[in-house]
């Protein structure tokens, strides 16, 4: 046994040996008794010395009971007293190879070098190599038990003093040297694997304890980021909301100017906040990537308007090629266009002058698999070649400087990429100080079947047809002040009538009592939760369908600053028709009125 393993594993691991070997003992007792019948069957030896044989079977079928007992009840023994259990098993084997050792020199002496000796000769062997296996646990006990067993006969043909003796003698020693040697190397491949065997089972716990800590260490990650998102979104939600009713009133113009900045901060804050959670979902492993048909030269074209008003104010040219070949494909617009957006904005960053150009074109496709490759090339201060390796790490950028000259944190590139692999690809990077950089996107999608699902982006629904809708009664249930003062900003002058409960309980009752048409429920409030109001509401309108059957649900849109992918499932199950994340400026605000009102 491995003398540096702890005490307490090597004695967990004698343990192991000690009833393995009693395992397997369990019927070795009575292969010497079956031997003694198979000797005085093929030879009259019984006939010859009658009360010899009795006397020797006796004893040696007692001897077989006592052990069989002995391994048969061992777990039992085992628990009561180990050594007693143990020396008890030592003290039989033992004694069986006393007798059959002593046993097979009596026949060579009564017998010489004969058939009969040889027979015995034969068995003894026999057994003495079949207990290489039986004890290799306890490698003195098998060499106890081979001496015994041999060397009587050994010694025996020492003096027999006949050339024939010598000879088997010397083959005797030969044999009994071969089974030592054996023995050996069975013993230490014994303890090697048993040892191997209970390091892997111990690594094993090991590797479990650790995975369930890090299984709840994530989960509590998950939970505080929850929590910070929530806490962080929800002034945000007021601070951006109030800046916009603001930047959309008559002010002078250093008023306009003031409101501008705290505008523009506000936003590159949250730009901040839902990079870092969207590494966070990335690492944890929470990203679930969409399953729909879209045309990648409408998702880029989008795309480009989207950054349309910055490059316009760089004076930089933004356009863009998209080959003709490229069929509609089956991916997730969503998260590729963050790529894209990303990528562009950081383009967009580096250039002072020049122009930016996305490319998408074709590599492969091997029946409905269509490798793609997208470049976003730019004519901005390039990047170094020792800086490429690490520009796609958290929070770093190319130089130390370029914070300070160009904002930003470095997040950007890394969620790319870890999005790009998400989708099966890859981003790289070719650069030139001075001349600008090239980024390629390698991504693989599906050729679309048929078109049953497509991305309508929430732009095609037009502002302006909400000053065409009849009133609407909504209910926001919102613990935050700031958060109600905004959305009614949001609302005036506009043909909806606003009610107001501060918790989910106030909003049940309010619901029973009046028809809406609308209800904004915020997730996290006191007294009850976003997810119990919204269940109480649809239990109670599945009580009204017997007398209202015409009566369709009222759309619930969950208005949080809860951003993960189980809260938001926990938000679709409790009755949600859909879910608006806060901080939500005025225009998105309008469109879920436009899109669910009733």
């Amino acid at each position: 046994m491995d003398k540096t393993l702890k005490p307490e594993i090597r004695q967990e691991l004698g343990a192991v040996a000690d009833l393995e070997l009693g395992e397997r003992s369990a019927l070795g007792g009575y292969i010497y008794s079956a031997g003694f019948v198979s000797f005085i069957i093929a030879i009259p030896f019984a006939k010859e010395h009658p009360k010899f044989s009795i006397l020797y079977g006796s004893i040696t079928f007692f001897i077989s009971l006592i052990r069989s007992y002995w391994t048969m009840a061992r777990s039992k023994l085992y628990a009561k007293n180990a050594v007693l259990w143990r020396k008890g098993l030592i003290v039989v084997v033992l004694i069986h190879g006393i007798l059959q050792g002593l046993f097979c020199a009596w026949v060579f002496y009564k017998y010489g070098v004969s058939v009969q000796s040889l027979f015995a000769l034969l068995l003894t062997v026999a057994i003495s190599a079949g207990a290489v296996a039986s004890y290799r646990s306890h490698i003195k006990v098998l060499r106890w038990h081979m001496t015994l067993m041999l060397f009587p006969t050994i010694i025996l043909l020492c003096f027999a003093r006949n050339q024939l003796s010598y000879g088997l003698d010397f083959l005797l020693v030969q044999i009994y040297l071969f089974i030592f040697l054996q023995a050996n190397t069975y013993h230490e491949l014994y303890w090697a694997a048993i040892t191997d065997n209970k390091l892997l089972e111990l690594h094993q716990k090991e590797i479990e304890v650790a995975r369930q800590t890090a299984e709840q260490a994530n989960k509590a990650k998950s939970e505080f980021l929850a929590g910070l998102s929530h806490e962080i979104r929800t002034p945000m939600n007021a601070i951006l909301g109030m800046t916009d009713v603001l930047w959309n009133a008559p002010l002078d113009e250093t008023a306009h100017n003031h409101v501008g900045i705290i505008r523009r901060a506000g936003k590159a804050l949250m730009s901040l906040i839902n990079d870092i959670l969207d590494l966070s979902k990335i690492e944890a492993g929470r990203v679930e990537l969409e399953e729909i048909n879209f045309e990648m030269s409408e998702l880029v074209h989008k795309t480009l308007e989207m950054m349309m008003v910055i490059a316009r104010e760089k004076g930089i040219t933004l356009s863009s090629s998209v080959a003709a070949d490229i069929p509609e494909v089956i991916g997730d617009p969503y998260r590729l266009q963050q790529i894209f957006l990303n990528l562009i904005s950081n383009s967009l960053k580096f250039t002072e002058q020049g122009s930016i150009t996305v490319r998408v074109e074709k590599i492969s496709q091997q029946g409905n698999d269509i490798t793609l490759r997208c470049d976003i090339i730019d004519t901005g201060v390039g990047i170094s070649g020792d800086k490429l390796e690490t520009i796609f790490g958290s929070f770093t950028q190319a130089d130390s400087s370029t914070t300070r000259k160009y904002g930003g944190t470095g997040l950007g590139l890394t969620i790319s990429q870890r999005l790009a692999r998400l989708m099966g690809g890859e981003i790289k990077v070719s650069s030139e100080p001075g001349r600008g950089s090239v980024f390629s996107v390698f991504i693989k999608m599906r050729a679309v079947l048929d078109t049953k699902s497509r991305w309508v982006d929430d732009k095609d629904i037009r502002l302006e047809d909400i000053k065409q809708m009849n009133p609407l009664n909504i209910l926001l249930v919102d613990d935050n002040e700031e958060n109600r003062e905004v959305v009614r900003s949001y609302l005036l002058g506009l043909p909806f009538h606003l009610d107001i409960a501060q918790n989910g309980a106030q909003g049940v009752e309010q619901f029973k009592k009046k028809k809406y048409d609308l209800v904004y429920m915020d997730i996290r409030m006191p007294v009850m939760d976003g997810y119990e109001a919204t269940r109480h509401i649809r239990q109670w309108e599945k009580e009204q369908v017997s007398s209202q059957k015409d009566q369709k649900p009222v759309s619930i849109v969950a208005f949080t600053a809860s951003i993960f992918e189980h809260e938001t499932k926990k938000i679709i199950e409790a009755g949600c028709t859909a879910l608006l994340m806060k901080p939500a400026l005025k225009e998105e605000f309008l469109k879920t009125i436009l899109r669910y009102g009733r």
